[in-house]
């Protein structure tokens, strides 16, 4: 017989010892010492996880840190998130300032503010408004980028990419630096559809590839078109 899922919740300021529950609730100021295992976790204010969470859902608001690993089928994040692991989501959505030091793998990936991760990053679908910065590879069949301050990607690798500067409005909803910085900075970007807007990369690989307004790029290899803006700079433009 299955052991029992209890629930669990912290209210005000207090610890809770890592386990199995149902529902794991933490309002004010909290820390969850060691693993944690449980259906559905929401915390609101301050919370630690010195451990790694395993859940259904997960919902943070405020600040949130995790010392370890996620693993979750929904995970939502408001304000500061930050997870010292990895993370495997099948829906991962941030609003705020999300942090991650090594990877993230999920098949839907929204993000809007600010969103750092240290490694690769996998989704089926990544959409991201705002400032972005990956140390590693960002592979996803489809990749709609809105910057909205000075971004970094090392590599970008997907079907249809498509990368362009934040609208007015939602820049400063999202509250980022000053108009003017919005960039995107890459070494490698490959994909059969490729429209970019205000990205300085070494090389763009594509079938079908449009170079905006403020892209400054070193190499373009494309095998079926090629379209590049008055206001855009290519030095070396080849068919393959």
């Amino acid at each position: 017989m299955a052991e029992e899922r209890k629930n669990a919740s912290i209210s005000g300021a207090g610890k809770l010892s890592g386990g199995i529950y149902d529902t794991v609730k933490v309002a004010g100021s909290g820390k969850i010492e060691g693993d944690v295992d449980a259906n559905q976790i929401s915390t609101a204010g301050a919370c630690k996880i010195e451990g790694n969470v395993k859940a259904q859902r997960m919902k943070t608001a405020g600040a949130c840190k995790i010392v370890g690993d996620v693993q979750a089928r929904e995970l939502k994040t408001a304000g500061s998130c930050s997870v010292e692991g990895r993370v495997e989501a099948e829906a991962l959505e941030s609003a705020g300032a999300q942090t991650v030091l090594k990877s993230i793998s999920a098949k839907q990936i929204d993000a809007a503010g600010s969103f750092r991760v240290g490694g690769d990053v996998e989704a089926d679908r990544f959409s991201a408004k705002g400032s972005i910065d990956i140390g590693g590879l960002l592979s996803a069949d489809e990749i709609h980028l809105e910057l909205g301050g000075r971004s970094t990607i090392r590599e970008i690798g997907g079907e249809r990419i498509e990368v362009r500067k934040l609208s007015r409005g939602w820049h400063f909803i999202i509250n980022l630096g000053g108009w003017g910085s919005s960039s995107l900075e890459a070494e490698t970007i490959e994909g059969d559809e490729v429209r970019l807007e205000a990205t300085r990369a070494k090389t763009v690989r594509g079938k079908r590839v449009v170079i905006g307004e403020d892209c400054r790029i070193d190499r373009v290899e494309y095998t079926e078109s090629l379209q590049v803006d008055k206001a855009a700079a290519v030095k070396e433009q080849v068919k393959v």
